[in-house]
């Protein structure tokens, strides 16, 4: 969707941080490693991290949509 409506070459790689940046949001990387996906159990930080990850990319898509 965003390579789509940014138009931009390459959009497929970006982070999170580099798609937020191209819809007008400042956000910030968190900078802990990835969590082990993989993991039985998890952390509350790493399910923090999880949500924040989730709602972001929620966030990015509203902006998207909402540009068009």
């Amino acid at each position: 969707m965003a390579a789509k409506f940014l138009k931009k070459t390459n959009i497929e790689r970006y982070g999170l941080v580099e798609l937020a940046c191209e819809v007008g949001l400042d956000i910030k990387e968190s900078i802990r490693e990835c969590p082990n996906w993989d993991a039985e159990v998890f952390s509350d930080e790493e399910i923090k991290y999880a949500m924040h990850k989730a709602y972001t990319s929620y966030v990015i898509g509203k902006k998207l949509l909402d540009m068009h």
